[in-house]
């Protein structure tokens, strides 16, 4: 039945292209489709088959990059719009969903474009369903859009994402100073709109992102996801004066957990927006759980800024902060506004906090009464949980930390840092950490 369908469906799409203009060309991959015979791509025209194919796709469908692809030339498909998404339909608010497993071979995708100013559901898919994703790179990339995007795909459910990068490229918003909740721009470096169990597992982002609601370095709007030993270096730009939910990791994390993470943020040139955290922008509700996580960098908004979260609760632990924050109320070194139940534990902050008022070294707004024990930070004026940096080098300041199989410190001279991050005074986010770190995951 499963092959009667892809045929069915081949002849229609193959008729229906004769009647559709298009800058580009399209060419059919070798393979066909299959576990043992995967669709093989080998150059940027067989992408573009494989968008205008899209419902061959909506069954589990095997596809594997068999060598690095220049798509640089799809700046100027489309009168400009660049590269269509593979999924895209004749509905915008309707991509199809595809389901595919696709190995990237730790090849590389690069230079791929999509400007499309009123778009959404953009990315190298409109819409992943059930899909596995593995050991692709998208490098040098420029996506634009008005929402629900990312450089893998706009819109991901029940799928699985593992060795994933996207380096050095750019995600942003056509479109900005939208205001509140209602417009929901969901932009992250690798999915728009993460939802129904999806998992990234050693992923990493680096590049520009901007947008007014729900952005981050992995995923911006996150349900029931989990990420796990992955790294964003993210720059955040142009954030609107209504933005909300921006984070190093996720921006907008709703029973999701977060494990073993590393963040490297850079919005500071900003007095725009609330809920800005280094990891995740809103973390709630319920079971959000951040854990053996760490951000270091440079922040500032107007309020709910926080060094691990921006606003809302759940558990952290494990995780420390070593960015520097501004802004105008709720700064604090782990989380800004506590604005549901939270419970931080075996957690420290590093890094200058400047607020007109409601700051703290561990919370700055701790309006609903958070759960804090062996917390630890280094904020003058002292203000709970205080300790001065020396101190904070010494391993018998932390007499209830896991030495053993959680953290690690040069005692005596230097801050707490994770068992599988490089040692002091070197930080966390550099290839060879994010290698160490790969190592460390294997041994499990």
């Amino acid at each position: 039945m499963g092959n009667y369908f892809k045929f069915f469906s081949t002849a229609i799409l193959i008729l229906s292209a004769c009647f559709v203009e298009a800058d580009n060309k399209a060419e059919t991959p070798s393979g066909y489709g299959t576990k043992s015979n995967p669709y093989k791509i080998n150059k940027v025209e067989n992408l573009v088959w494989l968008s205008q194919n899209a419902l061959l796709l909506s069954e589990l469908t095997y596809i594997s990059l068999e060598k690095n692809i220049d798509a640089s030339e799809t700046k100027d498909w489309n009168n400009g719009e660049g590269f269509i998404p593979i999924g895209t339909s004749d509905n915008p608010n309707y991509p199809i969903n595809v389901c595919v497993d696709f190995n990237g071979k730790g090849h590389t995708i690069f230079g791929l474009n999509i400007d499309c100013p009123s778009g959404k559901f953009l990315g190298l898919f409109s819409s992943l369903r059930g899909s596995k994703i593995y050991d692709l790179v998208i490098s040098n990339s420029y996506f634009s859009g008005y929402r629900q995007m990312g450089a893998i795909s706009g819109n991901a459910e029940s799928s699985f994402f593992e060795r994933c990068s996207v380096v050095d490229s750019s995600l942003i918003c056509s479109v900005t100073n939208i205001s509140g909740f209602g417009t929901h721009v969901w932009i992250g470096g690798l999915v728009g709109y993460s939802v129904k169990s999806n998992t990234f597992n050693r992923c990493e982002f680096s590049g520009e992102l901007s947008g007014d609601y729900a952005i981050g370095g992995i995923a911006g709007n996150a349900k029931n996801t989990k990420v796990t030993d992955s790294v964003s270096k993210a720059d955040l730009i142009d954030i609107g004066a209504d933005a909300l939910a921006i984070g190093g990791i996720i921006g907008n994390a709703v029973d999701s957990k977060i494990l073993r993470c590393v963040s490297e943020i850079n919005c500071f040139n900003n007095t725009n927006g609330y809920g800005i955290g280094g990891v995740a922008g809103f973390a709630g509700i319920n079971e959000t759980e951040i854990k053996c996580s760490c951000a270091k960098g440079k922040i500032s908004g107007n309020y709910s800024i926080g060094g691990i979260v921006g606003d809302g609760g759940g558990l952290i632990e494990n995780c420390y902060s070593r960015c520097e924050l501004r802004g105008n109320r709720g700064i604090g070194g782990i989380i800004g506004t506590v604005a549901s139940f939270c419970t931080i534990s075996n957690c420290y902050s590093l890094g200058e906090i400047s607020a007109d008022y409601d700051s703290g070294g561990i919370v700055g707004n701790d309006y609903y009464q958070s759960e804090i024990t062996d917390c630890f930070h280094s904020l003058r004026p002292l203000s709970g949980w205080e300790s001065n940096r020396e101190e904070m080098k010494n391993k018998n300041t932390y007499s209830g930390w896991d030495f053993d199989k959680i953290w690690n410190i040069n005692d005596g001279f230097g801050y707490p840092y994770f068992e599988w991050e490089i040692p002091e005074p070197m930080f966390a986010f550099t290839v060879l950490s994010f290698l160490f770190m790969s190592m460390y995951v294997s041994r499990r």
